[in-house]
């Protein structure tokens, strides 16, 4: 029979887990679930006063599973965001799988098991998932919506700037607001993903945060012809300064390019929507404010399942009013005012709106 094998260190546990994340995993998978068990055992650590091995942590189902439905953040400060209690408890079962026999070795009969266990104590299993005793709050959708003048003021000094930088940030910037594509999947959006309509308008395909947010988009044909010009700078001015990017509806390699020819970040997008904020003489948005005046301005003219559709809101109209419409009251209420009586068909009997319209 053969010997039972001695359990790691905790040292040389944490070591072979991130060993083998990186065969197991792809590159970003596994950065987030070596954090997500480090938030973990600082947590862990926090609660009981000293440091938490990880076999000790799987012993103490009470524990593990305070750890895994709390939306406490490691060191203090305020709520983690809805993402990150899921994240937490992914990272606890690809431990639980990939470092199974030497946790086994540890004594925890079935890792897994042990952390459904944990999870079972304060959350209600429903289905493959858990609904947590308190709703996960979420940090995203709380900021401002720039209105119609504010987008077309940041597109107008976009357009200003000179080179080739003027109609890419101007495309740029419009390709977020009439898509309402996320930021990341506009940023890294490829030349050979844009197809050209008939119309002269285009789709461009996608791969956003989700795989269920991926998907086509249509772009108007104004905002097309700025990327055409966008392209034939830019290619100028690479070929004259001997660099081997080129861009470009239909070309393949990333659309949106840096002065170094190299794909533009998230920072430098961030940056520039600043710069001409200031230039415009407006309050300082966010790349995605783009995606929060599509939602609010769009619900304005037209169907909010159809804007819910078209900006790719898998979650359906609910998700989308509840985080990224932003209606502002007094204006919403002047309207109202505004409003004539019905009348009959005849014209004769005006029937006045009794019913007072106000915020509860």
């Amino acid at each position: 029979m053969p010997a039972r094998p001695t359990p790691a260190t905790p040292e040389a546990l944490l070591e072979t887990f991130a060993t083998r994340l990186d065969h197991a995993y792809a590159p970003k998978t596994a950065r987030q679930y070596r954090w997500g068990l480090g938030d973990i055992l600082k947590l862990a650590a926090e609660r009981r006063g000293r440091p938490i091995s990880l076999l000790e942590l799987f012993e103490d189902c009470d524990l593990l599973g305070s750890i895994l439905t709390s939306t406490a953040r490691a060191g203090g400060g305020p709520e983690v965001a809805g993402w990150t209690v899921p994240a937490r408890r992914s990272a606890a079962y690809a431990a639980a799988s990939l470092l199974a026999p030497e946790l086994r070795a540890g004594g925890i009969a079935e890792p897994r098991w042990a952390v459904d266990a944990a999870l079972r104590l304060l959350a209600e299993r429903v289905g493959n998932r858990y609904r947590l005793p308190k709703p996960l709050t979420r940090n995203y959708g709380r900021g401002s919506a720039p209105s119609a003048a504010e987008v077309d003021a940041v597109i107008q000094a976009a357009e200003s700037d000179p080179g080739w930088r003027g109609p890419r940030d101007s495309a740029l910037f419009q390709t977020m607001f009439f898509t309402a594509a996320r930021v990341n999947a506009v940023r890294e959006l490829d030349g050979a993903a844009v197809q050209r309509e008939p119309d002269g308008g285009g789709r461009m395909l996608v791969h956003a945060k989700y795989w269920k947010d991926s998907g086509e988009f249509l772009i108007p044909a104004t905002v097309m012809m700025l990327i055409d010009a966008y392209a034939t700078a830019f290619n100028l001015w690479a070929t004259a300064r001997g660099l081997s990017a080129r861009v470009g509806i239909g070309v393949p390699g990333p659309l949106w390019r840096s002065r170094r020819g190299m794909p533009v970040s998230y920072s430098e997008i961030n940056r520039r929507l600043t710069e001409v904020c200031a230039q415009a003489s407006i309050a300082r948005y966010t790349p995605h404010a783009f995606r929060y005046a599509f939602a609010t301005l769009g619900t304005e003219v037209a169907p909010r399942f159809v804007v819910a559709m078209a900006g790719g809101w898998t979650g359906g109209p609910r998700l989308m009013d509840e985080h990224y419409v932003h209606r502002d009251i007094d204006a919403a209420l002047a309207k109202v005012a505004a409003m004539k009586p019905r009348r009959s068909p005849d014209d004769s009997n005006v029937r006045p709106i009794h019913q007072p319209v106000g915020v509860g």
